[in-house]
């Protein structure tokens, strides 16, 4: 029960009854080893179902439609601005995003901006 104890401290994310089945399930599959043994075993057994856990819930969140749609349209304006030697107009900017307000000109900026490769770093 020391070892369940121990867990459940190092391990306050996971439910108390997560941790005293993993003890539990290790203490059946190694009879014979010692506490210190199945205690490693089974935080072996806890860091992988919490780190399971952490990535189930970021490829749920990778997983949104609206948000990688944000993040398409947001690199096409990152690459388009380091590949211009000018400002873009807003009418440039407009059509990488998608959309065109009215009254939106082409006209270009008079300020120049040096490109990705230009620029002092």
């Amino acid at each position: 029960m020391e070892v369940a104890e121990r867990l459940a401290e190092a391990y306050p994310e996971l439910p108390p009854a997560t941790v005293v089945h993993a003890v539990a399930h290790c203490a059946e599959q190694f009879p014979v080893s010692d506490p210190h043994f199945i205690e490693q075993a089974a935080m072996a057994r806890l860091h992988e179902q919490r780190d399971g856990n952490e990535v189930a819930s970021l490829k749920a969140s990778l997983d949104d439609p609206e948000l990688q749609a944000e993040l398409t349209l947001s690199t096409r304006l990152i690459i388009a601005v380091n590949n211009s030697a000018e400002r873009l107009s807003q009418h440039e900017i407009d059509r990488l995003l998608g959309s065109n307000p009215r009254g939106a000109t082409d006209a270009p900026r008079p300020n120049k901006l040096p490109r990705q490769a230009d620029r002092p770093r």
